[in-house]
């Protein structure tokens, strides 16, 4: 008798006996065949299920994580034009000692130079190259995007300070006054020159 190449099940030709014993073998093969393929299915289904809900619990939980991070950042103020008086620029804060980090981004118009004062204090210390007293905490060119960022750690006692990030970077402080006493920043152009009312300041905090 003939029989199949994969599984060997009968095939008859016409002068083959034909016994019981051969259908029951074919319908043996046959049942193991299909139970060994209904057992890889469900194992590479429980397999994909458990890959398909460790995923899931992944992505819930970065899910969670950056909204945790997204709930740290807060916007203080957004495209501020502050209030004009005498040529400087006065833009209010407080609070700022309850933050980690502020961030002070300026879009001042270009054909001047600023100083950036905090409460009006000139006596500041920068250094953008080599150090300079007297210009407030920052000194930084019109028509240049400007950062600033301040380091409260959440310590209203600490003295405050600043890196710039620009095209000219530095950094300053002032050795006399607290986060907890800050009150405006003030933005002045170098010299007895007019500029237009409108310097965008955006306020970032990290909590």
């Amino acid at each position: 008798m003939n029989r199949t190449e994969h599984y060997q099940l009968c095939l008859w030709n016409e002068s083959d006996r034909i016994l019981m014993e051969d259908f029951n073998s074919d319908h043996r093969k046959i049942d193991a065949a299909l139970s060994s393929i209904a057992a890889k299915q469900t194992s590479e289904s429980s397999r994909l299920d458990a890959a398909i809900a460790s995923a899931r619990s992944s992505l819930a939980a970065e899910d969670s994580r950056l909204n945790r991070v997204k709930s740290e950042f807060v916007t203080i103020a957004s495209n501020i034009n502050g209030t004009l008086s005498n040529m400087t620029r006065t833009y209010n804060v407080s609070g700022w000692g309850s933050y980690s980090i502020v961030c002070v981004d300026i879009a001042a118009p270009s054909g001047y130079n600023y100083t950036l004062k905090c409460n009006g204090q000139s006596g500041a210390f920068w250094s953008g190259g080599s150090p300079e007293y007297g210009k407030g905490i920052v000194y930084f060119h019109g028509g240049v995007k400007t950062r600033l960022i301040f380091f409260p750690m959440r310590s209203p006692d600490a003295y405050v300070s600043c890196i710039q990030i620009c095209t000219l970077p530095g950094f300053g402080f002032i050795s006399g006054l607290t986060y907890k006493d800050l009150r405006t920043i003030e933005i002045a152009p170098e010299g007895a020159v007019a500029f237009g009312s409108a310097i965008p300041v955006t306020i970032t905090a990290i909590k």
